[in-house]
């Protein structure tokens, strides 16, 4: 039996947000990255995220 990480799509507009979450998850995740709704949006929709953290206070 192979475990593999889980997927996370973390979301959000801020860079040292996402710097932070990265370093926070890295070891537990295989981690993508969508800087706005649309790209995140695209990216949920063909990498099956199993997991997604979505900052609200976007433009």
């Amino acid at each position: 039996m192979t475990i593999t990480n889980g997927q996370l799509l973390i979301v959000d507009d801020e860079p040292i947000n996402i710097e932070i979450l990265v370093d926070i998850f890295e070891d537990d995740y295989d981690i993508i990255v969508a800087v706005d709704g649309a790209q995140a949006i695209g990216l949920a929709r063909t990498a099956h995220p199993d997991l997604i953290l979505l900052d609200v206070m976007m433009p």
